[in-house]
Parts: structure tokens; sequence; C-alpha cells
């Protein structure tokens, strides 16, 4: 690289004079470096004149006189002296030059135009170092302007890798403060930051007296945000607006989809509302010309208000601009801010849900009542639980606290008020469950005829809306065969007895002394249900979700082993509501993923291919404490049942507001006990915390039990590819051979596959336009800087239309499917003709 050693001068010199022709080599060392070593060079065909400012004459005299055969070295201590003075010129003229001072050597190891020699020489303190140096080269840039040679000396001082001004932009405003900004220093240092400062004009127009980076991180803000307002922006922000709209979105789109500069960017967009006071000053703008702005974060604080205000007047049939109020609230999560709001966003779409179902219809016999809460009532339950995962998870509820009023009094007045009583109507009307599918026979149903292994997932408490979202997500997989159904579960409608009744026997019973029996034995634990369940096969079983997700997978695949049915009890959903009512919808999260994965564990490691997954009952749950006037008190004797949501007794309890059936004709036996229940969403006052979450009673949420069955590919594993995406962004092509970094966005491992790609540029008619790069994204490592990587590009020698599109293409080549395309601009000065 260039600097030489007195060698690697001899060496250089000598391949000049190598072969047969005579060769004359001027060298004028313009600062005399080598003037003390001239004497030591041993050239091997070639001989050595020294200038020493008088003797030019003899020197030609001997050259072009005297010895016409030999090779010569002409070197001179100085400068070229000018023409007029210079009395070897004519002999210069068909003679060789060779330079041995840094800047020459650079312009001639880089193939420069001679022309650069003073640029070079100008910032030759930058060249000083050999890191720096060997960083430059690196960039290996094709074709050298006095434009481009500078960018790729502020490239090496923000320690950027590929030749990009754009590149060097994020960083400086990324990477650093603003104010005291070290890489506007080091630019300083090197004689750079002016022309920093007329490619930021050049580039993005910003044109400043007295430029600094807060001012052009307004004016590049500012800019995209006139392109995505509807309105004129605030006049004292008109004077940052630029005509270069184009290009700063393409930057800042670049910045705000980068992996690398997301943060950066997001701080940057922090300084300038602050700055500038964007809050204030787009406070009173209509949502309509706000809504395709994602630049700043206050646009969708005003949004989520305004619809916030619309959903409170239930007004849910509002446009703004062309989003209804559900459309809105999904642009907007998909928009640069929207991970930062999606919880928000998600809250308020769960709350249109329910309150566009505030008008309940009622249903008019109970086969109805199911059949309209499998289709569409779950929905709302399934809404409100969703609504309150939201709420909770935000960092401040207090401009939510109103709608949380409206949706709760709709779900427990509009909907529960009325779905309620209506179903408990047609069902006393009925008087049984009449032909409805019964948890009583789920084991004959299900199991008893099955030939293939079964692992039977019961999760307590695990209600039917709740059941729906693990049917979705296991449906999502291709390769699983999934369907769902229902079944009524027992009445009184808790744990031990749903447990009981879910076992294979021949009669199930609640003894006057209130103990559950099945077959006659009063079973309460795993062993008593293991001896039922081996009663009726000898190879069926038993065991706790907890035990066997602890398990190693040899234990895991024994447990198995020679098994016919295997029951496995969950039990995440009823403990969270005993122990933490609030908690309870989270805890439904965790049942579905848990469930979830445990089906993919065991096709994929225990040789499982059939599961069914249900319940022994559902659940009601309200976030606001039931009131005085919502519990039913001084209606049994000492010798009732009492719990929350029924009461078991010798006789019904008769009281407004009460329903009643006969226990046998639940239990399908010949018990003379009655049932009675609230016919609303009330409870009897009974001892014992805790009436936010409740079950045991008659409701839909409470009876209808989910039985997903599904029939698992063997050894399937969900899997994903690893992709690759574009590090640097940049949104105009300058030079021929293009370095461009990429990254892979996760490590290959168990769930995610390497994937081979080829990355190329075409143009608008498909016709690449470079070579075409290979790479296998099949990197393990768990560190992301590790999995970049950088590609050359070399362009086709040919016209290139500026105002043409050009794409980015990263192409699957185990599918051929395109993994992305980006659109660029190519302005190569040169290229084709090289400007003759």
């Amino acid at each position: 690289m260039a600097e030489l050693s007195l060698k690697q001068v001899v060496d250089r010199l000598n391949d000049e004079f190598a072969g047969d022709n005579r060769r004359i080599v001027f060298w004028y060392d313009d600062n005399g470096d080598f003037a003390e070593d001239i004497e030591k060079l041993q050239l091997n065909n070639a001989k050595i004149l020294v200038l020493d400012g008088h003797n030019q004459f003899e020197t030609k005299l001997i050259i072009e006189r005297e010895d016409v055969k030999s090779n010569y070295l002409i070197y001179a201590p100085y400068p070229e002296p000018a023409l007029v003075n210079n009395h070897l010129a004519d002999v210069a003229f068909y003679s060789k030059r060779f330079y041995a001072d840094r800047a020459s050597l650079i312009v001639r190891d880089l193939n420069m135009d001679k022309e650069l020699l003073p640029v070079i020489q100008k910032h030759i303190k930058f060249f000083g170092s050999k890191d720096r140096l060997q960083r430059f080269y690196a960039l290996e840039t094709d074709h050298y302007t006095d434009e481009s040679l500078c960018i790729a000396m502020m490239c090496v001082c923000a320690r950027v890798k590929v030749a990009s001004f754009d590149e060097v932009l994020r960083v400086v405003l990324t990477a650093d403060s603003l104010q005291e900004n070290t890489y506007l220093q080091e630019f300083a240092k090197y004689e750079l930051e002016s022309v920093f400062w007329e490619l930021c004009q050049q580039e993005f127009g910003y044109i400043d007296e007295t430029p600094n980076l807060t001012k052009l991180a307004a004016t590049l803000l500012m800019t995209y945000a006139s392109c995505k307002i509807s309105k004129a922006l605030p006049g004292q922000w008109q004077h940052f607006v630029t005509d270069k709209t184009g290009s700063v979105m393409t930057f800042l789109d670049g910045m705000m989809n980068s992996l690398v500069y997301r943060e950066g960017y997001d701080k940057l967009v922090a300084t300038v509302e602050q700055g500038l006071h964007v809050a204030d000053l787009l406070n009173d703008y209509e949502p309509a010309v706000l809504v395709e702005c994602d630049i700043f974060r206050c646009v969708d604080v005003f949004l989520l208000k305004y619809i916030t205000q619309k959903l409170l007047a239930e007004d849910l049939s509002i446009k703004i601009g062309d989003y209804d109020l559900l459309a809105l609230c999904d642009a907007r999560e998909r928009m640069h801010f929207g991970e930062e709001v999606k919880v928000a966003y998600d809250m308020l779409k769960e709350a249109f849900q329910i309150i566009s179902r505030a008008k309940y219809t009622e249903p008019k016999t109970l086969a109805e009542a199911v059949e309209q809460y499998v289709d569409s009532d779950y929905e709302i339950d399934g809404a409100y639980r969703h609504f309150y995962q939201n709420y909770d998870a935000l960092e401040s509820v207090e401009q939510y606290e109103n709608l949380r009023e409206l949706v709760e009094n709709i779900y427990t007045n509009e909907y529960l008020g009325r779905q309620l009583p209506a179903w408990n109507e047609v069902l006393t009307e009925q008087g049984d469950f009449g032909d409805l599918p019964r948890q009583t026979h789920f084991y004959r149903d299900y199991l008893q005829y099955k030939k293939e292994k079964t692992v039977v997932i019961i999760s307590d408490a695990f209600r039917y809306e709740a059941a729906r979202e693990l049917y979705v997500k296991l449906a999502d997989d291709e390769k699983n065969t999934v369907n769902i159904n229902t079944m009524i579960s027992v009445m009184p409608s808790y744990t031990r007895l749903g447990m009981l009744a879910l076992l294979p026997h021949q009669k199930l019973e609640l003894s006057d002394s209130f103990e559950e029996l099945v077959d006659g034995q009063h079973v309460i634990d795993m062993k008593g249900r293991q001896a039922v369940l081996q009663k009726a096969n000898e190879n069926n079983a038993c065991i706790s979700f907890d035990e066997l997700k602890k398990l190693k997978k040899d234990e895991r695949r024994q447990v198995f082993t020679g098994r016919q049915v295997v029951y496995v009890y969950h039990d995440r959903v009823d403990s969270a509501g005993e122990n933490s009512p609030d908690s309870v919808f989270a805890a439904c999260e965790t049942a579905i993923t848990e469930i979830f994965d445990m089906v993919k564990l065991l096709s994929n490691t225990a040789n499982i291919q059939h599961f069914i997954i249900t319940a022994d009952h559902g659940f009601i749950y309200k976030r606001d404490a039931v009131t005085e006037s919502g519990k039913i008190a001084g209606v049994a004797d000492k010798e009732s049942l009492v719990k929350r949501r029924y009461i078991v007794a010798n006789k019904a309890v008769k009281d407004n507001g009460i329903c009643h059936l006969p226990l046998g004709r639940i239990l399908e036996n010949a018990d003379e006990k009655i049932v009675s229940f609230p016919m609303s969403h009330n409870v009897f006052k009974a001892p014992g915390g805790g009436l936010n979450y409740v079950h045991g009673g008659s409701s839909p949420q409470e009876l209808i039990v989910p039985v997903v069955e599904v029939y698992a590919q063997k050894g399937h594993v969900d899997t994903q590819n690893a992709e690759i995406k574009v590090v640097t962004m940049l949104h105009k092509i300058t030079n021929l051979i293009t370095n461009m970094e990429f990254v892979q966005s996760a490590p290959v491992s168990d769930t995610v596959k390497a994937v081979n790609y080829a990355l190329y540029f075409e143009d608008e008619n498909g016709a690449k336009i470079t070579n075409v790069e290979n790479y296998a994204a099949e990197s393990r490592e768990q560190d992301t800087a590790k999995r970049i990587f950088k590609v050359r590009f070399v362009f086709k020698n040919q016209s290139y239309d500026a105002t043409k599109k050009y794409y980015l293409v990263i192409m699957n080549q185990d599918t051929n499917i395109e993994l992305s395309r980006q659109e660029m601009r190519i302005d190569v000065a040169f290229a084709g003709d090289f400007g003759f």
C-alpha cells in the first residue's frame, strides 16, 4: 500500500526496467525523501542520473548522445520544474514517471485520474495512518471523483464499510450526540467537514450558512412529514422543507426499516419532536390529515385519543380518511412506531368488537343457543378477554378508564345480562341437555373404540373461547388435521365432578354427603383417576402436565411406551382464577401456548399423532367487583351444598332470579336432589373470597366445554426460513462496483432452517445488470453483528437512466420465490461511454 521502503522502491523500479526495450524513467521526489538513499539503489537493468538543478544539459547529452542504449533512472530531489525552465521536458514527454510519495502512490495504486493528486495531497494527513489507509483501500471504489474520494474518506472516519454517503450520514446522525459530534470533529481534522455539508445540500437540499446536525435532522424529518401530512405544515416549519423529497424519504425509510439504525432513528425523532414542539403544533390538525404520517410518535397519541372518543360515543361507522376504525388501527400497527403502540390499538379493536355487539339477540331453544354461542357469541367473551389483557399491559390507563367502564357495562349488562336469562329460560324449559353431546359420554364417544394411541390434555377451566384460539393456532399448520367440537359439562360445573365425568364409567353420582363418586368410588387424586382409566383398559395412564414437562426426552417417551390412552392434567387457568383472579386472562394465554407447545413436543419426540384437548368446565370473569345487589342471600338450609354459582339440596331453592334442574337428569341417574343456580351472572352469598372469577353455574361460558381433536403429522417440526435483509440502505447507486452489507436476520436453529439466496440487480424489464452473488444463510452465530456480510456488485458498463427504476432482488434459490425487491436509482458517472 501507499508507503514504500527502500527495498520496495528498488523492486518497483526494477519492474519498470524489465524487458528488452529501452526505458527512461523520471522520478521527481518533491520533498527529497529519498535523496540520501539514491546512491544506495542497485538497479538490475538501469543506470541512475541525479539532477542537481544545474546538470540538465549534461544529462540530456548522456542519454541522447553518449549512451543511447542503456536504461536510465533520472532522479530529482525536488518538484518538476516549470516548462520554461525544464530542458528535459521533451525527454520526459516520451519517458515514464515514477512516484514514491504517499499521495502519488495512492493515485497509482487505485488507478485514479492524476488530476485527483491535489485532492489526495490536500488531505494527506488523513492517509498518515496505516489503519485508515487499509480501511480506505478495503472500500474498493471502482471510479474515483473528487466527490467519491471525499465520501470514501468520510466512510473511513465513520467506520462505514461501504462507500456510501447515506451510510455516513446515518452513522453521524445516530451514533453520537448531535451537539458534540465526534464524527464531525474527525471530518474537520481532515478538512472534510465542508464537503460533508456540501453533500447534505446536494443530496437532501439542506442549505444553511451555519449548518448543524440538529437543523439537518429537522430538515430531513419535516421534508418527510410534508409528504405524509395532507395539509400544509405550520409556518414555522416551512423553511425546513426542501425539494429533495424523494431522496429524503428513501433515506429515512432506510433508517426506519434498518436493524442497525432503527433505535438511533427513534432517538433522533424524539429530539426533533421536543425541540420543534411537534405535539403542540399538530394537536389542532384533523386526524384524517395525519393518518399516513408515521414519522412522529405524537401522531399515534392523537389518533388513539380520537378513536377512543369515537368508541365512547359508540360512533363505529366513522371514516378517517380512507380508513374505518378497525382498518386505521391495523394500518397504524404496521407503521414505524406500531410496535410501541400495538397494545393500545389492539385494546381499541377489542373494545370495538364488544361495543358493536351491544344489541344482543336471544335464541329461542337450547340447541339454537348452543349453536349461536359456538358460531359467534364466544367471540364476545374472547374480545373481553383480549381487551383486558391489552388494558393491563398499558403503562398508563387513565385516558382509557371511561372506555373500560363502557366495555364493562356492555359486557355485563347488554351481553351477559341478556344472554344468561335467555339461556337459562330455554334450559329450564327443556329440563335437561336433551340430545346435546355430554361430557359424561366423553370416553365412550371419543376414546373407547379408537385404536390409535391418544393423549388427552384436560385443562382445568379452559373455556371454549380460549380453545377456539388454540384451534386456530394448531390449524395454521397445514400439516395438522384439526377440528373442534363441544360438549355440555356436568352441572354443578366444578372441577372434581367434571374431571370424573371425563373418565370411563357406568355411573356418575354426587352422594348425599356431596362426595363425587364414579362407579361407587370416591376418586379425588391422580392415583384414583389412573385406577379408573386402567379398569377400562390396562394400557391407559395419566400424568400431570407439569410433571410431564420436566421429564427428559427418554423419560418422556417412556411415559407413552405401550400405552393406549394417556390423560394429561393441566391446571393453569383455574389455578390463576382461584388465587389471583385478575390474572386469569393472562393465564388463558399461557395455557394456549403451553398446550400448543406440548402437542408439538410430543408429536416430534414421543411419536404421538392423536391428541384431544378438553376441559372439565369453563368460567365467568368480570373485572368490576360484585356489588351487594349482585349477591343472592339466605336461600339454603344447613344441609345444602352452597357455592357461589350453585346450590345442591334436597329441594329447589325458590326465590326470584333462581332456576333449578333435577340433578338426576344432568348425571343420568335416579338422584332426586335439585341443583339451583342464578338465572343471571349473579352469585350466591357463600363463604370464601373471589367473586370476579366464578364457575359451577349454568352459563354457556361455564357449561360449553371444547373438544379439540388434532392429528399431527409424524416428525413434523414448524420451521421458518433464515432470511437476509439489507443493512446498507442506499437510495442511489453511484459506482459500477458497489459494496453493500446484509444481515442474516436470525441464526439457524431447530426452528430456523438454512436457505440459499441469490442477490443481484435488474432493470424494470427484468434483465440482470449485475453479477449474481450466491449466499448461503446458514450462520448459527447468536451475535447479530457476526451475521453481517458484505456483497460486491459489479454493474454492466452501460448507460443508466437516473429517472428509471432498477431493483435489488433477493431470491430464494431453493424455491425460486423472491424474498424482497427494493427499488434503487442508478446515477453512475461516465458509465457506458466514459464521457467520450
